[in-house]
């Protein structure tokens, strides 16, 4: 048993009650299975269309018809021409035709003047005088500059005080005193003779301070050789005995 079982299959449930009228005013008839679909799309089978048969070897005598349908229906003679779109008469005067355009009018090409070669000595040049000037000294450094007016007021509501330097983050977190001076380790120049070696640890100090303490020895599972004879199995899990 279960406790599905027990609790909800201990009897046999309730019918609920038919939804069938007892009198009904439907009319019995046979049933028709036909459906709109099949009366207005019923399946239709076209002329099957006849056979070709091939000639097994070359085809002699005969005429050849080159015509086509294309031929005939689009090819029978030449399209009518359409009407031209030219008006009889024109109030437009006749001129010969200029060719020239409003920008060609006002931006026509100019040319301007050609500058000199400039010919480099084939070798040292010596005498005469270098001339340093150039166009950005002679225009941009002919004379001092102006100076601006001063934006500091004539007058001012602000009396006059030293200069403190201190500031918040100075006066609220002032640097503290130091702390004591680690003892300097001065490392031997060469083997290190005499006195006793201390192997201690912090580890081993904090950690290790007395023996460990030996836990229960689990005892030895002694498999069988052969196949065992006698005895009672326990089928006792501790899955089962826990939960």
């Amino acid at each position: 048993t279960t406790t599905y079982g027990n609790d909800f299959m201990g009897g046999a449930a309730e019918r609920s009650a038919s939804a069938k009228p007892k009198q009904s005013t439907i009319p019995s008839h046979p049933f028709d299975g036909t459906t709109s679909y099949g009366a207005e799309f019923s399946p239709k089978r076209g002329d099957r269309a006849e056979k070709v048969v091939r000639a097994s070897g070359p085809v002699s005598g005969g005429h050849f018809d080159g015509t086509t349908t294309y031929g005939n229906d689009f090819m029978g003679g030449a399209a009518e021409r359409s009407a031209s779109a030219k008006p009889k008469n024109s109030t437009i005067p006749f001129h010969p035709f200029e060719g020239t355009t409003s920008y060609a009018a006002e931006f026509s090409p100019k040319r301007g003047d050609r500058a000199e070669k400039v010919v480099r000595a084939s070798g040292p040049v010596s005498g005469g005088q270098f001339d340093g000037a150039t166009t950005y000294g002679n225009d941009f450094m002919g004379g001092a500059t102006e100076r601006s007016a001063s934006a500091k007021p004539k007058e001012s509501t602000i009396p006059y005080r030293p200069f403190e330097g201190t500031t918040s983050y100075g006066a609220e977190f002032s640097p503290k005193g130091r702390g004591d001076r680690a003892e300097k380790v001065i490392r031997a120049s060469g083997p290190v003779s005499g006195g006793q070696f201390d192997g201690t640890t912090t580890y081993g100090n904090d950690f290790m301070g007395g023996s460990p303490k030996r836990g229960d020895r689990a005892e030895k599972v002694i498999r069988a050789s052969g196949p065992v004879s006698g005895g009672q199995f326990d089928g006792t899990t501790t899955y089962g005995n826990d939960f």
